[in-house]
């Protein structure tokens, strides 16, 4: 997969956390692999190769990614489940320290919640590692990322509309 640009050129430092469940590890070498050739310098916390013990670890790692200066954005390795014990862990001081992207979704939905409720960081609902490398990924999609993780505006999506019981949609819903 061809990542070049998958986020805003401020972004040269990417960070993987695994605050929810411990991905495959081919993925996360897969995924590291392909923003490295991206041109992006990755981190990964150690949570991602190894699970922590607790939602309390989970919570000092994603806090470890998030003061690293050289973090520009952090990209969840997947969702799962565990992220509530993360999000009942963390030191919301040590999160408003920094304005950092955080790319996740899934069970990371919990995060970003208690981000927003927090006004911490930038939580943005977007494909984590894993999903980057295993599902397919049109360059429509890395452009909307890039875009969303800037601020900037989308264009619009075209949108097809299917009619149930015409020619386009068969079958129950």
């Amino acid at each position: 997969i061809d990542l070049t640009n998958a986020f805003p050129p401020d972004v040269r430092c990417v960070h993987l956390v695994a605050p929810s469940s411990l991905p495959p590890k081919e993925a996360v070498v897969e995924a590291t692999n392909a923003l490295a050739r991206a041109g992006y310098r990755v981190k990964v916390s150690p949570g991602v190769w190894t699970y922590a013990k607790d939602g309390a670890q989970r919570a000092r790692y994603l806090e470890a990614a998030w003061k690293d200066p050289e973090t520009d954005l952090i990209l969840c390795a997947r969702g799962g489940r565990g992220g509530y014990d993360t999000v009942t862990n963390l030191d919301f001081s040590v999160l408003r320290s920094r304005d950092v992207p955080f790319v996740g979704f899934s069970n990371i939905s919990c995060l970003m919640n208690a981000f927003v409720a927090r006004g911490v960081g930038r939580p943005i609902s977007g494909p984590m590692c894993t999903s980057l490398v295993r599902y397919p990924t049109t360059r429509d999609a890395i452009e909307r990322l890039s875009a969303t993780v800037a601020g900037g505006p989308l264009a619009p999506t075209k949108l097809k509309v299917l009619r149930a019981g015409g020619k386009s949609v068969t079958g129950r819903p």
